[in-house]
């Protein structure tokens, strides 16, 4: 691969992952390798790409896995990764088939982290509860007030 389409792999701000039909990880970029904090040795020992995701998501990526095998494409799956770590990694998928005639399938993975942004949601969606628990005390101490 000449140097600038590795450093434009390798270096992008996306995960790229490559896998067989069977699922299994053949290739991955170093900004994938970072976010799960494994080395590439290490990410392919695991074999299949599902023996890194979330147990309560392996439905849905299986699911999505099938429908990829079956000439689909799969854009913004959410689901989550575990990291070396034991964290959580957040991330869309998008998939599909990107094979050259006569070749073995090859199944191209793209990856978002979008850890930062659900962490952002969730703070966003406590803040409106706390606001809107706010505005309900408000509004029974105005009808009290109006009492008076």
């Amino acid at each position: 691969m000449p140097r600038v389409l590795d450093d434009f792999f390798n270096n992008s701000p996306y995960g790229y992952v490559n896998l067989s039909s069977a699922g299994n990880i053949q290739k991955a970029n170093v900004t994938f390798l970072d976010w799960l904090g494994y080395t590439r040795k290490e990410l392919l020992s695991f074999g299949l790409f599902r023996n890194i995701i979330k147990e309560s998501n392996l439905e849905s990526f299986d699911r999505h896995f099938r429908q990829i095998l079956n000439g689909a494409t799969t854009n913004n799956l959410e689901i989550a990764l575990l990291t070396k770590k034991g964290s959580d990694l957040d991330i869309y998928l998008s998939g599909k088939i990107v094979s050259i005639p006569g070749e073995e399938m090859n199944i191209r993975i793209t990856i978002v982290d979008v850890t930062e942004k659900n962490l952002i949601q969730k703070a966003l969606e406590s803040k409106t509860k706390e606001i809107l628990f706010q505005n309900e005390i408000m509004r029974k101490d105005l009808i009290l007030a109006a009492r008076i």
